[in-house]
């Protein structure tokens, strides 16, 4: 589903974030790997910043946002796509699930 924007609110278009659910035919990295094969740049989405180094010894548990961290990733998203670069990324998308 695309991002709701209200009429009044300018974006900036900066990334465009998905979750790939648990229990898919596909896993975060197995798409992000796919997509890289297809010539398709990604980057992992949500961090768990109370998994990085400052503060893993504060030893909390958050679930939820670790959950997000494993399942979320930023597919190529900049004001300088055309349609064409857009239509590559998602006839991927197909590609890479009719395949699974």
């Amino acid at each position: 589903m695309p991002p709701y924007v209200p009429d009044h609110v300018a974006t900036n278009w900066q990334s465009f974030q998905i979750r790939v659910k648990a229990g898919g035919p596909l896993d975060r990295n197995g798409l992000m790997k796919a997509l890289h094969a297809e010539g398709i740049s990604t980057r992992r989405g949500v961090m768990a910043s109370h998994l990085e180094p400052p503060y893993i010894s504060q030893e909390a548990v958050l679930p939820h946002t670790e959950a997000a961290a494993a399942e979320c990733m930023l597919l190529p998203m900049h004001s300088c796509m055309d349609e064409g670069q857009v239509d590559a990324v998602l006839a991927a998308l197909d590609r890479i699930y009719r395949r699974t």
